[in-house]
């Protein structure tokens, strides 16, 4: 059984210290330095964490926020355990990419967490109790969005673009199909158990 919030707390909280971030740290300023991820200077491991929460320019924070806004939202109302190890293993998963990878120095921005959570969400959005005909073409259309996106993905990865933002840095596409990796697996094993859970009652 999904425990659901009545009040998403847990993304209006998020949503704050995103928003709050991006006018207490300017790209460029002292403060976003501090809590930015870099390789170049140095290291601190709590920049993994913060680094994920500032953004370089209003595109990037206004698609970031609203993104993360709705994602996380359908996530929390649907299953608060859901966000809470959607967003645990995201966020760790781009923090950990960032320590492995050697394409980028820098790293800032939610959009690596958010393809997790993009995920979750679409798995939170399948419909089960509608009649067959309703659920099916519903289903699809979740289905649809999801290729679509994997399809995105996969072509910025690839050939080291952005497709729909423009940003003061350049895009971190490997960072994104990180973040929908660990969606997928989260998935499987958010479905693993719920069988469990049924075929034992």
């Amino acid at each position: 059984m999904r425990h659901s919030a009545k009040i998403p707390f847990l993304t209006i909280a998020v949503s704050l210290v995103v928003a709050v971030l991006y006018f207490v740290a300017p790209f460029g300023g002292d403060v976003f330095q501090v809590l930015l991820a870099s390789k170049t200077d140095d290291f601190r491991w709590y920049t993994l964490l913060t680094a994920q929460l500032i953004h370089t320019d209003f595109s990037h924070f206004s698609y970031d926020l609203l993104a993360f806004v709705v994602l996380s939202y359908c996530v929390e109302m649907s299953s608060i355990r859901y966000w809470c190890v959607t967003a645990a293993a995201s966020f760790t998963a781009i923090a950990v990419w960032f320590v492995l990878q050697n394409q980028f120095q820098h790293y800032a921005g939610l959009s690596g967490a958010l393809n997790g959570f993009f995920v979750v969400t679409l798995y939170c959005l399948l419909d089960v109790d509608k009649s067959k005909i309703q659920s099916t073409l519903w289903n699809g259309l979740v289905l649809l969005l999801l290729i679509g996106v994997v399809i995105k993905n996969s072509y910025e990865l690839y050939f080291d673009v952005a497709l729909f933002s423009d940003t003061r840095w350049r895009s971190t596409p490997s960072f994104h199909m990180v973040g929908m990796l660990v969606g997928f697996v989260l998935v499987s094993a958010f479905h693993g158990i719920e069988r469990i859970k049924k075929s034992a009652e």
